[in-house]
Order: structure tokens, then C-alpha cells, then sequence
């Protein structure tokens, strides 16, 4: 479904404002009419939320999510505490008047900026990442196949009875890096046939120079979390530990209720994404440069398969390390939830806070007990199924694409007969799209049953451990399919048929929650 709504010109977001505000009275007004008290004094408790819960039509403002992701997210990376004068200014200029917001973005100012950054591309622009990357490698590829790029290597083919020297280059083992490179450059850029969405970031959304207005807009952020559809949370380790992101959860909550659109963007999972790409582009390369000199002899090769899987399994699972320790930390926070125990600069906000959260839930315990319980289930159910999707795993192990493109690109120079051409294309796509994606998927679960040790020397030898198994059954498996395609191409059906089950039951198995709010 989609959220993105047009924004109408600056002449007509007061009018619509004033009906939207209408429509959001009458909901407060029937959430208390069932509440004890006398009717003077639950009217007047409604006229305290409605004016909580409203905001100045003239600083109602949201920006379009492509601004806040352009120069890197420089945005993201300038804290308001240290941008200058002309920097709050120019951040100002970038939103816009509007009368709805698509997205809230609630997060805590303590933590990296460009981990916020990658979580967001993460989510609204993952398809550019592999779109990048499958245009590069396409690219290399053809001008590999054209000659028009030197080899390096000569590699020795056995194959249906038909053995012939192939020329072989690293050129596509360039492509993952180059469509990196598209991926941020292009998120300067606006979602295309898309809508954009019209997110709300504080310090841009805030003017943060002219102090009344930056006081009407931090009072009014209630208002703004009225007119938004879905909240996001950009998830860090200090997060339920800051007031005001407690205060974000309680307003849209109250709202909401049941229907409440929380999007739950844990940033650390972005990052071990990034980190699995980076790491697989690497050792690629390495992958490439030792198959293509242990060819000719069958065990040198599996020696080739076995050291890049290793050492990028061992480089992945060291670094994997945090992330999933960061998703334990999640898991205690939420079962353990007080408001009480967030923190704030200033003692009247304090009281603020708490105030607005006993009228709205009761009390700070009702409060408390809804996120342990039913925001606690949504939010955890969430990184599971944002962890694990087919796309995002997809992504993260893409640039092991270069491997087979540089080979593949050999044997069609090579002249090798084309039922050979067409078997190892076949083992590509497979290996590719099925093998791959649910390699990935074993090593996240490898790696979320790792724990901290005492000693980095235990902690070390235990990743190289599960690192060396990870790697002897990923390259068993790919082993087994390149002997298999080597003696007929009907081998390779066999082994998609085998692992598109694995990857049916890592990814396919339950249901798929339905997703929104995410575009170009």
C-alpha cells in the first residue's frame, strides 16, 4: 500500500490542517468518553491533549527523503550541537510546508549519523545497491567478452569430456565496488517514477536558529507525530534510553492504537550487511586470483574455493560479532523497559514527559507494560523478518557475482562449445541466487549464537572454528555442483532443485509480513 500523498502548495496546509485537526478531536474526544470523572475536569484533561497534540500549520514542515540522504547523509553525520549558524540555516532551507507527513523518523542524536544513513538507504533504496552492481558486472562483463579488457590469467577447463585453455581476467570483481559507489552517489537523487516521501527529521524540520521556533516546533512534536502515517524507529543502543524517543513512542501509540504503522529500522543490521558486501567483494577478487591458477589441478582448486570462503566467513563472523551482541541488548532493554529510567538535559521536560504519558496511558506502568508486551513482539518480530529477507540477503552476498562473471566471460572468448557456456551459466545463476543468499543466511546464524569471551585470543580462535565450518560445507556444496555440471549440464538441475529448498525454507517458509512506506 502506498503512503506517499500529494503535498499541496502552502496556500492550502492550513485549511487542511484544520481538517485534519478536526478529525484527530474527535478521536481524543471518544478515547475519553468512557473515562471516570467529572465532566468538567475530562473536558478539560481533552482541551490539555488536543493542544499537546496540534502544531502551527506555519511550522509544519517535512522534508523529502532524498535531501536527507544526499553528500553522504551529511545531514546525518552533522549533530546540532556542532553544525554552525549557516549549516542550521541551509539544513532549514531543505523541508518544506506540507499537511502530512509520510514518515517519522525517531532516533537518538548519540549515535553515528552514518550508521542512521545506511539504514535508511537500507530500506527505501536497496534495489539501487544491486541494481548498480548487476549493471557494472554486466558491463565488465561484456567488455571482458569483447577483448576490449586484457586477461591475466590462463585457466585450464575440463568440462563434458571437452578440456581447453580459457584466458581469464579480475575486471568484473570491480563491478560490486563501482555499484557501491552508484549507491550512495545516487541517493542524492530523487526516487524517479516514484514519490518521494515526506519525512520529518528534527533538526531539519525544527529551525534550529530562530529560538521561538524551534521551542513552538519541540512543543508541537506531538502535532507533527499526528500528522504522520508511520513512525520509524532508527534503532541504537541508546535509543530507549533517551525521554524525548519515549515520548515519540508514547504520542504515536496513543494515536494510533492498535493501527498504530511503526517501522522498526534496527541500524546495526544495516551495518552487517554493509560489512558482509564489502568483506565478499574483497575476498572475491582473492577467490578469483587463486581458482584461476589452481585450475589444473583438483585439489589446488578446492584449496581455491576453501581459502576465500574462509577468510571472508572468518573477516564476516568477527564483525558480526557486535551487531548481533547490539540485538541481545535490544532484547533485555524492551523486557526490561522503565520510562523512568530514560534520561533528559532538563528536569522540566522530565516532568513534561511523564505528564503527557500518564493522561494518554494511565500511567507510567500501563506505559511501561506496552512496550515489554505487544510493542516488545512487533519490534522483535521485525529485525527477525528484516534480518532475513530473501533481497537483503540477495544484496549483502551479490559481489560473489564477479567470481563467475570473469569466468564465464573467459569461456565464451575461449570459444568453449556452448553447451558448456550454458552449464556454467546455469551453475552461476544457481549458485548466485539460491547457494549464495542461504550461505548467508547459515552465517547470520552462526553468528547470533556467538558470545562475547574474557579472552580475545579464545574469542578469536573460536570465530576461525566456525568460520572453518561455515566454509567446508559452503564449499562442499559448491564443489559438488561444479563437478556435477562438469559431467553433464542435467547435474546442475539437481543441485537448483536442492538448494532452492534450502533457500525456500530460510526465506519462503512463513508468511511474509506485509511492508510499507518503502519506495525507489
Amino acid at each position: 500500500m502506498s503512503v506517499i500523498q500529494v503535498v499541496p502548495a502552502a496556500s492550502d496546509a492550513e485549511e487542511s490542517c484544520r481538517q485534519d485537526s478536526q478529525a484527530g478531536d474527535e478521536k481524543v474526544l471518544t478515547a475519553w468518553a468512557g473515562s471516570d470523572g467529572s465532566l468538567a475536569h475530562k473536558l478539560t484533561r481533552v482541551a490539555s491533549l488536543i493542544a499537546s497534540l496540534e502544531v502551527n500549520p506555519e511550522i509544519l514542515r517535512g522534508v523529502k527523503l532524498f535531501k536527507t540522504l544526499s553528500r553522504v547523509g551529511w545531514v546525518w553525520r552533522t549533530r546540532p550541537a556542532e553544525a554552525d549558524t549557516t549549516s542550521k540555516e541551509s539544513m532549514h532551507h531543505m523541508s518544506e510546508r506540507t499537511r502530512s507527513l509520510d514518515v517519522f523518523l525517531s532516533h537518538s542524536w548519540e549515535s553515528s549519523g552514518f550508521g542512521k544513513y545506511l539504514a535508511l538507504l537500507g530500506y527505501f533504496r536497496r534495489w539501487r545497491l544491486i541494481l548498480g552492481t548487476l549493471v557494472m558486472l554486466a558491463l565488465t562483463f561484456m567488455l571482458d567478452v569483447l577483448e576490449l579488457l586484457p586477461p591475466a590469467w590462463t585457466y585450464t577447463t575440463i568440462q563434458n569430456g571437452w578440456t581447453g585453455e580459457v584466458q581469464v581476467g579480475a575486471w568484473s570483481n570491480l563491478a560490486p565496488f563501482l555499484g557501491l559507489l552508484f549507491y550512495f552517489l545516487s541517493a542524492s537523487f530523487p526516487a524517479g517514477c516514484f514519490r518521494e516521501p515526506i519525512v520529518f527529521l528534527d533538526q531539519v524540520c525544527i529551525h534550529q536558529v530562530d529560538e521561538e521556533k524551534k521551542k513552538a516546533g519541540i512543543l508541537g512534536l506531538g502535532g507533527f507525530l499526528n500528522y504522520s502515517e508511520h513512525l520509524m524507529i532508527l534503532w541504537t543502543e541508546p535509543y530507549f534510553t533517551r525521554l524525548w524517543c519515549v515520548f515519540e513512542i508514547a504520542v504515536f501509540t496513543f494515536l494510533k492504537g492498535a493501527d498504530a504503522k511503526i517501522i522498526f529500522n534496527p541500524v546495526f543490521l544495516e551495518e552487517a550487511l554493509m560489512y558482509v558486501f564489502v568483506s565478499v567483494a574483497v575476498t572475491s577478487l582473492f577467490g578469483t586470483i587463486v581458482i584461476a591458477q589452481s585450475a589444473s589441478n583438483v585439489g589446488l582448486l578446492g584449496l581455491g574455493y576453501f581459502l576465500p570462503f574462509f577468510l571472508m566467513s572468518s573477516i564476516a563472523l568477527q564483525g558480526l560479532r557486535g551487531p548481533m551482541q547490539r540485538e541481545r541488548n535490544l532484547e533485555m532493554q524492551l523486557a526490561s523497559f522503565d520510562c523512568q529510567n530514560s534520561n533528559c538535559f532538563l528536569e522540566s521536560d522530565r516532568r513534561f514527559v511523564y505528564s503527557s504519558i500518564r493522561e494518554w496511558h494511565g500511567s507510567l506502568d500501563t506505559f511501561n507494560m506496552l512496550v515489554r508486551s505487544e510493542l516488545r513482539e512487533k519490534l522483535q518480530s521485525e529485525v527477525l523478518r528484516k534480518r532475513f529477507t530473501y533481497l537483503a540477503g540477495f544484496s549483502a552476498i551479490s559481489p560473489v557475482l564477479g567470481v563467475f562473471a570473469n569466468f564465464a566471460a573467459g569461456y565464451m572468448r575461449g570459444k568453449v562449445p556452448a553447451v558448456i557456456v550454458a552449464s556454467y551459466l546455469l551453475q552461476t545463476l544457481g549458485g548466485s541466487t539460491l547457494l549464495a543468499p542461504a550461505s548467508l543466511y547459515f552465517l547470520f546464524y552462526l553468528a547470533d549464537r556467538l558470545r562475547p569471551r574474557a579472552w580475545k585470543i579464545a574469542e578469536l580462535a573460536e570465530t576461525l572454528g566456525v568460520g572453518f565450518i561455515w566454509s567446508s560445507l559452503v564449499t562442499t556444496g559448491l564443489f559438488g555442483w561444479l563437478f556435477a555440471s562438469k559431467l553433464h549440464i542435467a547435474g546442475n538441475a539437481i543441485f537448483i532443485i536442492f538448494f532452492g529448498a534450502i533457500t525456500w525454507l530460510c526465506f519462503f517458509r512463513q508468511p511474509r509480513q506485509k511492508t510499507s512506506a518503502r519506495h525507489g
